[in-house]
């Protein structure tokens, strides 16, 4: 009695689940960004509300600090995520690395953020550090989730029988 014989066809999408879980990573540091972020400047001491409207996410680099100081100091009307969207590329860079960077923009951001022993009103010092430390695992939970669901979408392919 011969045998049945099976064939199997395995067509490998390594470099396609590896392409799809770079850009899934990438929105999902920037979604994480965005998260710390918006924690910072509810932490960050208000007095006019430039330094809070100061804060930004840029790829690779910090932004032009005078251009953001400027339009931070616009007043009310000046939304700092229309400013981010210009700042912040649509797809993740072409090479093998990059740094996403959450920083305050004002020439005294430093001053204050350090400043542990004035008072303030509203906010305090070490506004982006605590904004940091306690978002960490919920950021981390952002990214992975973002590519889990994006590598659920790579699908793989199987030859029949």
């Amino acid at each position: 009695m011969a045998r049945p014989q099976v064939e199997v066809k395995v067509v490998w999408a390594g470099d396609k689940a590896k392409r799809v879980a770079r850009e899934a990573g990438y929105q999902g540091m920037i979604a994480a960004a965005k998260t710390i972020l918006v924690q910072a400047r509810e932490n960050a001491p208000l007095r006019t509300g430039t330094l809070r409207r100061s804060g930004a996410i840029t790829v690779d680099q910090l932004p032009n600090m005078r251009r953001v100081f400027e339009a931070a100091g616009g007043g009310v009307r000046y939304s700092g995520q229309e400013f981010m969207d210009k700042l912040l590329p649509k797809e993740a860079p072409k090479k093998e690395s990059f740094q996403v960077f959450i920083s305050f923009n004002t020439p005294y951001a430093t001053i204050v953020h350090e400043g542990m022993n004035r008072s303030f009103r509203v906010g305090g010092p070490k506004y982006l550090e605590r904004a940091y430390r306690s978002n960490k695992k919920l950021v981390l939970q952002q990214m992975q989730r973002y590519i889990k669901v994006a590598l659920k979408g790579v699908r793989v392919r199987r030859g029949g029988f």
